[in-house]
């Protein structure tokens, strides 16, 4: 669970409780994610043909577009079963999910990079940029829950193609790297805020369960 756990402690929740907005949160995680899990091995393929990557790195495309392919099919798997991995075992779901995750971003980091390693500061790496920017804000939405998988969603991604642009030495190059760095703390601060937002609001929302579960309770045994 994330580290929101300790600060939860004194919201007067008992440990059953924490495993189930935890569960809860996992859960709705797993069903926003659903519908994107194609997301990657398709932006990794109009990367490809959108610019000169197809004519001059078709084995690369290929390569990248049906790994990410695979990576995609075992994420929605897991996602959709969630019920029944998640209840034989949270961390080993959890670990899959992030697994999964982690290898999407690297594996378009990868032709994000090379985009700006053989394009330089082109129409090509932008358009990579552009790309890698969406994806970071779709990741803001879903993952929200779970602050430490962001950050590292966001390293795998960004940390790269920002260190490709610092290598070009550019002007051009160093301008967009400064203006990703800028990025990436606005998206940083934006999913600490959204991470402590959404947890309140799963535990007064849980507060309120266990309110109303005490007082029927009451009820009846009056």
């Amino acid at each position: 669970m994330p580290k929101i756990r300790e600060e939860l402690r004194s919201a007067d929740i008992s440990e059953e409780h924490l495993e189930d907005l935890s569960r809860r949160a996992a859960q709705s995680m797993a069903q926003r994610s659903l519908p994107g899990t194609l997301s990657y091995p398709t932006v990794c393929l109009i990367l490809g043909l959108a610019t000169p990557f197809a004519a001059d790195s078709p084995r690369l495309i290929f390569g990248v577009t049906l790994a990410s392919l695979v990576v995609a099919i075992a994420r929605y798997l897991l996602l959709q079963n969630f019920d029944r991995v998640y209840d034989h075992s949270p961390r080993l779901w959890r670990i899959g999910v992030v697994s999964g995750l982690l290898l999407s971003g690297a594996l378009l980091s990868g032709l994000v990079t090379r985009a700006i390693v053989d394009y330089g500061t082109g129409w090509a790496a932008l358009l990579a940029m552009l790309i890698t920017a969406l994806v970071c804000t779709m990741a803001l939405l879903v993952y929200t829950h779970d602050f430490s998988v962001l950050l590292l969603f966001f390293a795998v991604l960004l940390i790269p193609p920002t260190a490709a642009l610092l290598w070009l030495g550019t002007p051009e190059a160093r301008w967009i790297a400064a203006s990703g760095v800028i990025f990436v703390i606005y998206l940083v601060m934006q999913g600490r805020q959204f991470h402590r937002e959404n947890w309140r609001g799963r535990v007064n929302t849980k507060l309120l369960e266990i309110r109303a579960h005490e007082l029927e309770e009451a009820r009846n045994q009056a």
